[in-house]
């Protein structure tokens, strides 16, 4: 099912929670934002994915979630276990036939903002172009909705599309990307959705945001040109979290920037006694830094939060948890804007 989320670039333009669905989970570490993941020890990793924590520490180990249970390794981490959740996909289905009333206690269609692939990535090598495709169309059936899509694998988005540029049906004919995403959402889940009503959808898909994730210069960064490369209504860059400088970068072609630090809520006791931080240093300077590239790309710039070892110039700050509260941002890091709702 779709879940409420407490994710604060997802909250909606009346206050209410934004929503997550994971149509596949389970993943991989490919690159530094994936960071630690699961610290064994005081001698284990800094920083790490929120999702793979959440899945080692008690998604894996929850009775009622048996789908998780073999994501993480018995000691913690990926196992490297990726699954496909078919009936999520009539989840995000139902999102589009969903009503809700407005100030005049009309019924109108629902709305929401969505991330997609919390727990995963949509984009992921174990995942078939045939799934990404039904995705796709799936998202198509709730055009009200705005969905996040984030991947650290933007090279495969684009294998993605040459694949949907080179399909064929059964009698060599080529068909509309809209067609080919509405007859494999029918085969995955038994919708009901066929090529008269995809004949109906634009593409690209104009209420899905692609994003990729920009950690650092080596592996973040060359994700922007791939990402301009996939064609997209929208763009977002999620520079969370962010490792090092990236003062120069440019953010043009992108309609949102989010900035974050590393927020793990752990902390490991050093020779001294005192307790620091497994996430890794954020410093106020590289945040001034990004939201100042956004503004010159003209992209909204939203600052999600400053992370569990904020530091400035340098020096550490001792904010701890407090880093991730939004009144306490330095006021001119209070900056949460974002995208419009589709029409």
């Amino acid at each position: 099912m779709a879940n409420e989320s407490g994710i604060e670039w997802l909250v909606n333009p009346d206050g209410s929670k934004g929503l997550t669905v994971n149509p596949v989970v389970g993943c991989t570490r490919i690159s530094p934002g994936c960071g630690g993941g699961y610290i064994k020890g005081p001698n284990g990793e800094q920083g790490g994915c929120w999702a793979e924590e959440l899945v080692s520490t008690r998604m894996s180990k929850n009775p009622k979630l048996p789908m998780y249970h073999d994501l993480a390794k018995p000691d913690g981490g990926w196992s490297g276990v990726v699954k496909l959740m078919p009936e999520r996909l009539k989840d995000i289905v139902a999102l589009g036939k969903a009503r809700k009333r407005n100030a005049e206690k009309k019924l109108v269609p629902a709305w929401s903002r969505v991330f997609v692939c919390d727990m995963s990535d949509l984009f992921h090598d174990k995942v078939p172009f045939e799934y990404i495709a039904a995705v796709f169309g799936a998202m198509a059936c709730a055009p009200k909705h705005l969905f996040y899509v984030l991947t650290k694998r933007p090279e495969r988005a684009i294998e993605f599309l040459k694949w949907l540029s080179l399909w064929q049906d059964d009698d060599g004919a080529r068909q509309a990307p809209p067609h080919i995403c509405a007859a494999y959402l029918n085969s995955y889940a038994d919708t009901g959705i066929w090529a008269d009503t995809a004949a109906t959808w634009p593409w690209p898909l104009p209420n899905v945001v692609f994003g990729v994730t920009v950690e650092d210069r080596r592996y973040g960064v060359p994700r922007l040109d791939l990402a301009r490369k996939f064609p997209a209504r929208l763009r977002w860059a999620s520079v969370e979290p962010q490792l090092e400088d990236l003062a120069d970068v440019d953010f043009s072609g992108f309609d949102l920037v989010v900035n974050g630090g590393e927020a793990t809520g752990k902390t490991v006791e050093m020779l001294s006694g005192k307790k620091a931080s497994t996430a890794r240093p954020f410093d106020l300077q590289w945040a001034r830094n990004v939201r100042d590239a956004a503004r010159r790309a003209g992209s909204r710039f939203f600052m999600k939060q400053l992370g569990d070892n904020v530091v400035e110039n340098g020096v550490p700050l001792n904010m701890g948890r407090k880093g991730n509260v939004f009144e306490r941002f330095p006021v001119d890091l209070r900056i949460r804007e974002n995208l419009p709702m589709p029409a």
